[in-house]
């Protein structure tokens, strides 16, 4: 039961009780007490019932909610276009990270357009594969994505190799390490797990996750920015929290040369390109 039914139902009872203290100190007789309070236990039930009733279908409502997103997802699904050789995983996995399709949708038109020779990806997944179609359909680029979790890392790995992308997409296990920026210390991929990758045209940023502290994705700019190329593009996701917003403007402030850009996709996203 939720918080809005327990208080229907304490408000249900005290009516009740207020009630059953009425019907007994005004009745005449014990039947008409009894009578009395047969009405009031009736009404009680009543009340219970239609919260149960309003429950079960603001509960279908939601199933049904679901199914029609999911349903939706996969006819719009952004890979149709690449044809893919195998299924798609599900873009919307509760309490997964899993990319969206419409931010899988935005990273297929970056790469089809800006056609990046070294894209780099902080978050690996189902994303790892769009941008691996993506580059294969362009017919040159590779993608490097990180992923902090060594087991899933390995997960990607095995996804990225199940679609048979592994001349496109090479997966990496980076775990979190301390680094001193700005006189704070902050816990981000390590840099090592990047020795060969130079000039990145594409810097998609969907990780790390929070870590206990704020503006965890921060880090990228700073300690990538050596390592981007004059063209490169910069895609942040997840630009709806609070946190997000302020890791652009704080790279805003600190690194001149860029602009910044806000798509209204589910969790927002925000893209970063230099001035020319």
């Amino acid at each position: 039961m939720q918080r809005n039914d327990w208080i229907v139902a304490a408000a249900a009872a005290v009516l009740a009780a207020v009630g059953a203290l009425t019907a007994f100190t005004s009745a005449s007789t014990t039947s008409e007490f009894l009578f009395r309070a047969s009405i009031l236990a009736l009404l009680a039930i009543m009340v219970g019932l239609q919260v149960w009733f309003f429950r079960k279908l603001q509960g279908q409502a939601v199933d049904q909610q679901r199914y029609l997103v999911t349903l939706l997802d996969s006819l719009h699904q952004p890979l149709r276009e690449l044809h893919p050789r195998f299924p798609l995983p599900s873009m919307r996995v509760p309490g997964n990270w899993t990319a969206t399709p419409d931010f899988a949708q935005i990273l297929m038109g970056l790469i089809e357009q800006e056609r990046p020779r070294v894209v780099v990806e902080l978050g690996s997944g189902v994303s790892s594969v769009v941008c691996g179609y993506t580059v294969e359909k362009n017919g040159e680029g590779r993608v490097v994505s990180l992923d902090h979790e060594r087991a899933y890392a390995e997960k990607s790995q095995e996804l990225v190799a199940s679609h048979d992308l592994q001349a496109c997409v090479n997966v990496r296990h980076a775990a979190l390490r301390e680094y001193s920026l700005s006189g704070e210390t902050w816990r981000w991929y390590d840099e090592a797990a990047l020795h060969d990758v130079q000039l990145i045209d594409l810097l998609i940023v969907d990780g790390p996750p929070a870590a206990g502290r704020p503006w965890a994705r921060y880090p990228a700019l700073p300690l990538l920015m050596k390592k981007l190329s004059d063209r490169a593009v910069i895609v942040l996701d997840d630009g709806v929290r609070k946190d997000e917003r302020e890791i652009v403007r704080r790279w805003l402030k600190e690194f001149a040369g860029f602009r910044s850009e806000y798509l209204q996709t589910e969790k927002g996203t925000f893209i970063l390109r230099r001035i020319v």
